[in-house]
Parts: C-alpha cells; sequence; structure tokens
C-alpha cells in the first residue's frame, strides 16, 4: 500500500464517523435513521448501513452525513467510482462543510485524479485550517508528482497552523525534505517533533538519515538503534541505513547482522541483495556473496524486463492506432489481441479494442471490451463515457445513465455526457431533469443540432414556448451552418 493511501486509510475511518454525528438532533427521524445506519456500519453490517442512509435521504435529501455514510459503504464495498459519487452530493448539499471535500480529495487521489485531488483538498484546507489530513495527503500528491516544494511549504504550513499537530506531519516533512537534499531542514524538522514524541520511531529514522548526510555518523548510528528499539512499520529501512553507516565506521561484522536482518525483511529488494552480497566478498564469505549478488541481478533484470514489456504495450497500442488510421481496422484488432493476451488489464488496449468492435458493429464485444476497461481501472473516464455510449446504443438505458453518472463523479465537467443524459432523461419522460442536463451540457461547452432539438421539444412539453423557440431558432441556424458533419451531432463528442 502507497503511503497515500495507508496514510488516509488510517484515518478515514474515524473522521467520516465523526461527520456524520455532528450536530444530529435525535429527535429528529431522518438523524435516527443516521445514528442507526452509523451503529451498523461500525459492526460491519454494510447492507443494513446502506439501507439507513438511504432511508434517512427519503427524508431528507439535503443531509450531508448520511450522503457520506452511503459513500463510506460504496469505497468499502470495493466501488470507489460510486463512493466519489456520494461524495459529491454530500459536497453538493454541505459545499461550506469540511468533511465531504476531505472524502472528495482521498477518493480523488486513490482513482488517480491528481488534480481534482488537490482542488477538493485545498477547500477542505480553508473550510478546516486545523485538520491534519488535507495537509499530510495534499502534500503527498505534490511530492509524488514531483513538486518537492511545494508539499514542504503544505506542511510547514500546517504544523504552523495546528497546535499540537500529529507526528506524522513531521515525519513526511522531514522524508520531503531528505528527498530534496536538504538534510539540515530535516533534521531541524526531526529534533523539534522528538522533543514532543520522543517515542516515534519514524522520527528517530528521521533524524538518523538527515546525521548520517551530514557525516555525523556515530550520532546516526545511535538514531538507528533507538529507531529499531522502539519499532517501525518497515524496519529494513533502519537495518539498511544502519547497516551503511557502520560500514563507513569500518564496524564490518556489525554492518553484516543488519544486512542480513534487512534481506529476511525485505527479500525482493535489489539494494539489499547488492550491499549484502559486497559486504560478504569483503568478509570472504565467497559462496555467500555470490548468491547474494546472483539474486540481485535477477531482481534487477526482472525489474528491467517489466519496464521493457510495458514500453512493448505502449507501442503495441500505437501500432494499432496507426493501422485503425490507415483503415485497416481488423488488423488493428489482431495486435491489440496479442497485446490483451499478455496484458489483459490494458485499458489503453481495451478501449481501443471496444471503439473498434463498436465501429465494426460487434457492440455486445464492444460493450465486454470496455467493460473489462472498467474493471481494471474505474478511475479512467473513457470508459465510462464508452460504456453509456454504446449501452444506449443497445437499448439499456437504465444501465447507460448509471456508466454516465459515473463518468460525471469522476469529471464534473463533461458536457458531452450530460447531454446524454439529458436525452435519456428526456426519453424516459422525466423532461425538468431533462432540462438541468442540457442546461449543463451547454454550460459546458456540448453543441449540436441534436441536443438542440431535444432541448426545444422538453421544453415545449413544460410549458416553456418561448425558450423552446429560441432553442428552435439555434437548431435551425446549426442546420444551415452544417457543412460540417459534426456540427449535427447531440453534443455527445
Amino acid at each position: 500500500m502507497s503511503p497515500t493511501a495507508r496514510i488516509a486509510a488510517t484515518v478515514l475511518a474515524g473522521l467520516l464517523l465523526s461527520a456524520l454525528a455532528a450536530g444530529q438532533d435525535p429527535s429528529v427521524p431522518a438523524a435516527a435513521l443516521l445514528d442507526e445506519g452509523r451503529a451498523a456500519l461500525r459492526n460491519g453490517d454494510l447492507t443494513l448501513a446502506d439501507t439507513r442512509f438511504r432511508d434517512a435521504l427519503a427524508i431528507d435529501p439535503e443531509l450531508a452525513p448520511a450522503w457520506l455514510g452511503a459513500s463510506l459503504v460504496a469505497e468499502r464495498r470495493g466501488d470507489a467510482v460510486e463512493a466519489l459519487r456520494l461524495a459529491r452530493q454530500a459536497a453538493r448539499v454541505a459545499p461550506d462543510t469540511a468533511a465531504p471535500h476531505l472524502a472528495l480529495g482521498r477518493l480523488l487521489a486513490a482513482l488517480g485524479r491528481t488534480g481534482p485531488a488537490l482542488e477538493a483538498l485545498a477547500k477542505a484546507r480553508r473550510l478546516a485550517p486545523t485538520e491534519p489530513l488535507a495537509y499530510r495527503l495534499g502534500a503527498l500528491l505534490l511530492r509524488d508528482g514531483g513538486r518537492g516544494g511545494e508539499a514542504a511549504e503544505m506542511l510547514e504550513k500546517g504544523l504552523a497552523t495546528i497546535a499540537n499537530a500529529p507526528a506524522p506531519m513531521s515525519e513526511e516533512l522531514a522524508g520531503v525534505y531528505l528527498a530534496g537534499g536538504e538534510p539540515e531542514r530535516a533534521l531541524r524538522i526531526a529534533e523539534a517533533a522528538l522533543e514532543r514524541f520522543p517515542e516515534r520511531g519514524a522520527l528517530h529514522l528521521a533524524r538518523g538519515l538527515a546525521l548520517k548526510t551530514l557525516a555525523r555518523d556515530l550520532e546516526a548510528v545511535a538514531a538507528f538503534e533507538e529507531t529499531l528499539r522502539l519499532g517501525l512499520d518497515q524496519p529494513a529501512r533502519a537495518h539498511l541505513a544502519l547497516a551503511q553507516t557502520l560500514t563507513t565506521l569500518d564496524r564490518a561484522s556489525e554492518a553484516m547482522e543488519h544486512l542480513e536482518a534487512a534481506a529476511r525483511l525485505q527479500p525482493e529488494s535489489p539494494e539489499v541483495h547488492y550491499r549484502l552480497g559486497n559486504a560478504r566478498r569483503q568478509a570472504g564469505d565467497t559462496a555467500g556473496a555470490r548468491a547474494a549478488l546472483e539474486r540481485f541481478h535477477q531482481l534487477s533484470q526482472a525489474a528491467d524486463h517489466a519496464d521493457h514489456e510495458a514500453k512493448k504495450r505502449g507501442t503495441a497500442v500505437n501500432e494499432a492506432q496507426e493501422l485503425v488510421a490507415a483503415g485497416r481496422p481488423r488488423e488493428a484488432l489482431v495486435r491489440l489481441d496479442e497485446l490483451l493476451a499478455d496484458e489483459p488489464g490494458s485499458v489503453r488496449a481495451l478501449n481501443l479494442k471496444a471503439k473498434i468492435l463498436f465501429s465494426l458493429g460487434d457492440k455486445q464485444k464492444a460493450l465486454d471490451a470496455v467493460t473489462a476497461a472498467q474493471a481494471h481501472a474505474p478511475g479512467i473516464v473513457e470508459s465510462h463515457v464508452l460504456a453509456g455510449m454504446f449501452l444506449i446504443d443497445l437499448g439499456r438505458a437504465e444501465e447507460a445513465e448509471t456508466a454516465l453518472r459515473r463518468a460525471l463523479a469522476l469529471d464534473p465537467a463533461l458536457g458531452n455526457a450530460h447531454a446524454l443524459l439529458g436525452s435519456l432523461a428526456a426519453a424516459s419522460e422525466r423532461p425538468s431533469e431533462a432540462v438541468e442536463h442540457f442546461d449543463r451540457a451547454l454550460a459546458l461547452g456540448a453543441e449540436g443540432v441534436a441536443l438542440r432539438l431535444r432541448y426545444a421539444e422538453v421544453l415545449h412539453s413544460l410549458g416553456r414556448i418561448e425558450e423552446s423557440k429560441r432553442q428552435l431558432e439555434v437548431y435551425q441556424a446549426l442546420l444551415e451552418s452544417a457543412g460540417d458533419p459534426a456540427s449535427a451531432g447531440d453534443g455527445s463528442g
């Protein structure tokens, strides 16, 4: 599990359950249902929890904690996109409350939507400037995106803002400074935090790494030893750092002990085996050195092979796209099938295959391919939009709406998805909902003859005659200037 995911998982349940409990009057029926849902969630009864949260929302659709509760149920069931959609509802009804934006930021980050995640977390910080997770998760996203300076600035601001800030904020800030080649700052942060948290192994590790970088080896050894005494989630890192420092101090036998420990704890680490092999060779253990270095080469070759295969997969998809452009779609399908035989979860390949199959009239197989893409990588917007379009063509309107709403959960600015949802709502005689989607589609830049005509028809059915006439005028103007076939579309892009 990545540091970002680990931090989010550690604090999320308590955070959201606290949000569920905030400010509710037990005498109100919806609040009583909310309490029952919260209790069921604590007991792990997701079915009952979901029922109670939705019952509460049926009474009070503006009850943000119930939307957050339903979101958490969806996430625990493994449906991060549905969890995101429900969290957006919480943010809609409680835009000035931090918890929904914090949930949005965390879910968007987990789905790989870093930009929108950072925006949501920024809103959370503005609304709750003393909430540590809003700083920590934002900083980790920035760090992982190669923006270490901004990550450090964010954590420094959090430490300055939050009285009695939790130890992990200092640990992460020290780590950012170490990664950025600023050991003096890392040391300052770690030592300041140790005054408040003297029993935190991770802070002693950060201090030791800073001291080691500054060539203060004896102090670093003491810090690493204290780290191991106190314990750490990943002790192999401390063993390896201590072994390197002991080697520098010509304490080879002690260094060997820690390298052996690191190898037991991290048997898949090429670096550990490389250092262990060199240490054994220097100690005269030829056979042991050979075994460790052979393992190092095996692991390194496996990593190189994985990189090579990833590049090859990207090349294969590009080749398939070139074949499509050259009017050879069936050859492109053969190329994609070869790739998918080796890498069935390649979303780029699955989505391209789906589009080719649909263009060739094999609509069910196209839907099967895009459904596989949705399952392998639920954070890819294109997969959900394609699924919605294919399902509409197959006459499966309800499923199409679900797919398009999932697309909008990931990216609310998809005008084409709103246009399609407007058409579906109009076809199922939900004119007011259709108008909302058409309005949103046009505001987001969607355009097309079919969109304007459907919008005019829906407005007319609602008795909004003048507005319907204006849409028909735009429709007529688009028809007259429709030299470009795209202008006759429905806004679905």
